[in-house]
């Protein structure tokens, strides 16, 4: 969660029953953030009054920097801004929120499984590339990261 001109701060974490009384630029499409917000909401019997909805991080990021919304945002959306020490921001706790990334493809798929494959190994090694670096603070489920070399 950030903001231009708050006091949040990324070692002070913001209960999620505060955050929806703030005013919230949320993602329009119901996957992803979207979606892990309404569920919490609903699992904590709270509403989610969002201000404005919107596709685009480049829209989220003007109503940010012009002091009119709150944004739910990875970390990793506004790394840049965040290296350059522009927004305010604090993790949201209370539950924290998370996201699942999976890789899939189905059976029927025409283009060639190895090149499905392939995809999927490449998604994978950029995940594993990123949070070892720390520009993505992610955690797996899985006991081990995807480790090309245990493949197959």
């Amino acid at each position: 969660m950030w903001s231009e001109g708050s006091n949040l701060s990324p070692s002070v974490p913001i209960r999620f029953s505060e955050m929806v009384e703030l005013p919230l630029v949320l993602p329009s499409s119901p996957t992803g953030i979207a979606n892990a917000i309404e569920n919490t909401a609903l699992r904590l019997k709270v509403t989610v009054i969002s201000r404005y909805a919107t596709d685009s991080l480049e829209v989220s990021r003007g109503l940010v920097e012009a002091g009119l919304a709150y944004a739910v945002l990875p970390l990793s959306a506004c790394r840049a801004d965040i290296d350059a020490g522009r927004p305010r921001y604090a993790p949201v706790s209370e539950p924290v929120l998370t996201q699942h990334l999976g890789v899939a493809a189905a059976s029927q798929l025409d283009l060639p499984r190895e090149f499905a494959a392939k995809v999927g190994d490449a998604i994978r090694e950029e995940v594993v590339r990123l949070t070892k670096s720390g520009a993505w603070p992610a955690r797996f489920l899985s006991p081990h990261p995807w480790d090309p070399s245990r493949a197959n």
